[in-house]
């Protein structure tokens, strides 16, 4: 996940899903609210995807991708 910290703009969320299928990502806020849902595409297994921080303010925020049994969190720094 990076740039990390991240500077407004775009992060990119690199992943590598133990199966084919669609993985639900969500951002968390420190108190725990969701403030963006995606999802990757159902047809990778790997790859990357394109996450719009624009909107958010600076903070400290929680990325997780969870796929089935399969489930992921990492740490993201946003400056302004």
């Amino acid at each position: 996940l990076g740039p990390n910290p991240l500077i407004g703009g775009f992060a990119t969320l690199r992943y590598s899903l133990p199966k084919a299928g669609p993985a639900a990502v969500t951002v968390y806020d420190v108190t725990g609210r969701s403030v963006a849902v995606t999802r990757t595409p159902g047809h990778l297994v790997t790859g990357s995807l394109s996450l719009d921080m624009r909107s958010l303010s600076a903070g400290v925020y929680l990325v997780k991708v969870e796929a089935g049994d399969y489930s992921a969190t990492r740490k993201l720094v946003v400056q302004k």
